[in-house]
């Protein structure tokens, strides 16, 4: 049994805390997936762009993906990790009913034993 003590509201602490459990399941592959937008100016030419407030990257696999992305003996999985009283955006729910559309798993966790759960209801009955 895993045992993992998660301070309480710590969104990001939970996040790596799900993963380092999951990922020592058989069959399971997660990753973190770390989404957001970010302008930079360029390094070597001060170059913004046009509007002059930097040149703008967003990154992550797309808007409202799960925090957690993967795969659970070859489907496609994601969990999108929330605190106590955290809530998903509008594309964050898009995101995981898309997934579950498609023939993935997808599902909003809160704690490590939801998370370890769901895995199992995912796997195939053998």
């Amino acid at each position: 049994m895993i045992r993992i003590t998660v301070p309480r509201g710590k969104e990001k602490d939970l996040q790596f805390a799900i993963k380092m459990a999951l990922n020592r399941l058989p069959g399971v592959l997660l990753f973190r997936n770390n989404c957001g937008v970010a302008r930079y100016n360029s390094p070597n030419t001060g170059a913004t762009s046009g509007s002059g407030r930097g040149q703008v990257v967003r990154y992550g696999l797309a808007p409202g993906s799960c925090d957690l992305i993967g795969l659970v003996q070859g489907r496609f999985f994601a969990l999108e990790v929330k605190s106590e009283r955290g809530k998903c955006t509008p594309e964050q729910i898009a995101f995981i009913d898309l997934i579950n559309k498609n023939g993935g798993f997808a599902r909003v966790v809160r704690t490590i034993d939801e998370a370890i759960r769901y895995v199992n209801e995912c796997l195939p009955i053998r």
